[in-house]
């Protein structure tokens, strides 16, 4: 038998003997209990995705795995208290067997169910914190090295130093201006223009070996 079909059983054992005051109140009391199971129901499936799918860890930074962890750490903790609270109910009313009250019952079937829920969220908390643990842990892969750089070819290294030497060839008119335009020598003026000269015939015999 289910939590809700024993708490089902328990309350038509109070409402048998209540008036309406009382029966809308418990009733209010059973709406509440849904709530609360309904939200942790929320976020237990959250918990569920994390611990099932091998890929869910793979999107967190180390930082963010370990901000996970704690998180979770202390949730582990919280859970175990709650259930140390809710078997000590558990005793508590069974010790008075068997003078217990309908309401009695009412509360001891929602603390065992709340002591199986709680072991069950605690397995999962702790797993999800071994899973934290040895996905921080894994050795990282290591870097593929670079593949060997491809030696270029007669025509590639025929077809850059032609295009480095034009140009070479191209600038020699720009900076043969700017050093003239230095000076108001005019002896200066033709060194400086035979230097370039010289400097173009040589560029042009060497552009001759890569056509």
């Amino acid at each position: 038998m289910g939590f809700w079909d024993e708490l089902d059983k328990d309350l038509d054992d109070v409402f048998k003997n209540s008036d309406d005051p009382i029966t809308d109140a418990l009733g209010k009391v059973r709406g509440d209990l849904k709530k609360i199971l309904t939200e942790q129901a929320d976020s237990e499936r959250v918990m569920e995705r994390l611990i099932s799918d091998p890929e869910a860890l793979n999107r967190f930074s180390l930082q963010e795995l370990e901000h996970q962890r704690i998180t979770v750490q202390s949730e582990l903790e919280r859970i175990q208290e709650d259930i140390r609270k809710q078997e000590a109910k558990v005793k508590d009313i069974d010790s008075r067997e068997p003078y217990l009250t309908a309401s009695d019952r009412l509360k001891r079937s929602f603390a065992k169910t709340q002591v199986e829920k709680h072991k069950e969220r605690a397995r999962k908390r702790t797993l999800l914190i071994n899973l934290i643990e040895a996905k921080k842990n894994a050795p990282k892969k290591p870097t593929p090295p670079l593949p060997p750089a491809k030696a270029p070819s007669p025509e590639e290294i025929r077809a850059r130093k032609k295009a480095e030497i034009l140009a070479r060839l191209e600038r020699l008119p720009v900076e043969e201006q700017q050093m003239v335009a230095t000076t108001n020598d005019e002896d200066m003026k033709r060194l400086i223009e035979n230097m370039y000269a010289d400097k173009r015939s040589k560029l042009m015999e060497e552009l001759s070996k890569w056509i």
